[in-house]
């Protein structure tokens, strides 16, 4: 379970980010990249924490929502957090949409704020027809280390670097 208070999550909304969950789903040491062909892009699946939910359950409906329920039954409950960042948008960008706190207040969204949590699952197989993505890639640290070069948003590429470091820290990448 993961500890990080309903409250706790609103400050981060009040400050100008968003709370986001990034699902780092793992297996024999190997982590899954997604496909999104719309952006050409590889990433982890993400997703916003709705007002009054838990990092927990934002993180299970995310992945539920983006990889389909067929793949999420087969991930194991045990969540690590691995990793909190912000990534703050260009000036020209900031405002773009408000967000609001759990209590109503409108609040001009200047960023986000990141909550990267491992899973491991139990299956290698994603029936991809059941995602939000195009393809998927079970990528070791020397694969997600290409993958990785070629994103081409920076604040993207960087949180998700810090996050394959972390993991081959854990040992959960090879």
């Amino acid at each position: 379970m993961l500890n990080f208070p309903l409250a706790e999550i609103d400050v981060i909304r009040a400050l100008g980010f968003r709370p986001q969950i990034i699902g780092v789903v793992h297996r024999n040491g190997k982590v899954l990249f997604l496909y999104n062909k719309e952006y050409d892009l590889w990433m982890f699946a993400q997703g916003g924490i709705d007002n009054g939910e838990t990092i927990e359950q934002g993180f299970w409906r995310e992945l539920k929502e983006e990889l389909g329920e067929g793949f999420v039954e087969n991930l194991h409950q045990d969540l690590k957090l691995i990793l909190k960042d912000e990534s703050v948008f260009p000036s020209q960008t900031q405002g773009s949409r408000n967000i609001t706190t759990d209590d109503g207040k409108e609040i001009f969204m200047k960023g986000k704020f990141y909550f990267a949590i491992a899973v491991e699952s139990g299956i290698d197989e994603i029936d991809i027809s059941k995602t939000e993505f195009n393809d998927y890639k079970w990528a070791s640290f020397d694969e997600a280390q290409e993958i990785l070069a070629t994103i081409y948003q920076t604040g993207k590429r960087r949180i998700l670097s810090s996050i394959v470091e972390k993991i081959k820290e854990m040992g959960l990448i090879g």
